[in-house]
């Protein structure tokens, strides 16, 4: 990173509060769904109805809140021990074929993402993405919105680790894939969909554990990525 850049940045960052660090992080890990692209909100009616199309007896508002940011194979698991229904990969495939569609045509990335990831990669700041998604979904959805060449193939799936979110392995894997230290990354995350509505506290929790998070809720990650890119402006 440049010099002025890098100092630039520390300075208003720290003044934002944007980054927990007396430095500018070695690496930011950005979620997918909610951070770079607007995808929860067309996929939840898709989900809930393929839900009760299987036999699972649930609202959509419950569907919502208590698998958002899960891995499909805690959904399985989940849905199963609660339900006693079992969701195969047939079910999986009609749901994602479902949801493609609607991602092809009305899939939107999170407002001033673009121009902060640009920012980002002219400062000279590594980044990636870890997700509890496939590889193929985050290709999918961020193929869609444009924003896939700026990650190259720096995508980390929660498929690929021993935990799902709330555990941080999924983040954790993305940093060491990257050849940083965890102590020395930033994660860009929508906490109110992994941790629900005390998600401060328990976010505080998870901080103090990892000594790297830093989390935005859902309803600010536009502001904060704005704030990024003015800053590294």
């Amino acid at each position: 990173m440049h010099a002025h850049s890098a100092s630039r940045c520390g300075t208003e960052l720290n003044t934002q509060t944007a980054f927990p660090l007396a430095e500018p992080p070695d690496l930011v890990i950005f979620d997918c769904d909610g951070v770079l692209v607007d995808s929860e909100t067309l996929s939840d009616v898709i989900f809930h109805q393929h839900l009760v199309d299987a036999g699972v007896s649930i609202s959509h508002t419950e569907a919502s809140d208590r698998y958002i940011g899960w891995r499909m194979s805690d959904i399985f698991f989940d849905i199963r021990q609660r339900f006693n229904v079992d969701l195969d990969d047939n079910w999986l495939r009609k749901y994602r074929k479902a949801s493609y569609a609607v991602f092809e045509h009305e899939l939107q990335p999170i407002p001033h993402v673009e121009k902060a990831i640009r920012k980002l990669i002219a400062a000279e700041m590594p980044i990636c993405v870890g997700s509890s998604g496939s590889i193929e979904k985050m290709q999918t959805t961020l193929g869609i919105t444009g924003l896939l060449e700026l990650f190259e193939d720096q995508l980390f799936s929660g498929w690929d680790v021993p935990y799902g979110k709330p555990a941080p392995d999924i983040f954790l894997h993305a940093a060491s894939s990257m050849g940083h230290v965890p102590e020395n990354c930033v994660v860009i995350e929508t906490p109110s969909l992994v941790f629900g509505p005390d998600w401060r506290q328990k976010c505080m929790y998870w901080a103090m554990l990892t000594h790297w998070i830093h989390a935005v809720s859902a309803t600010k990650a536009s502001k904060y990525l704005q704030t990024c890119a003015t800053c590294l402006g």
